[in-house]
């Protein structure tokens, strides 16, 4: 049985990818993109979003990364 995450990926390619934050839409995500995963799934940011949020999503990361 496959699990969300491997469903999710298997589903992106029908529909354009949009930021979580700010909306914006590309299809397919440029390579500046991130992509994180949450409580509310996979989410997508834009280039834009990821730069002015930086230091908030390194925030996020759990110290074992470091």
């Amino acid at each position: 049985m496959r699990d969300d995450a491997e469903m999710a990926s298997s589903l992106e390619h029908l529909r354009p990818t949009t930021c979580s934050w700010c909306g914006t839409s590309a299809d397919p995500p440029p390579l500046a993109w991130t992509v994180q995963s949450s409580d509310r799934g996979i989410e997508y940011l834009c280039e834009k979003c990821t730069r002015a949020n930086a230091r908030n999503i390194e925030s996020n990361l759990p110290t074992d990364w470091w």
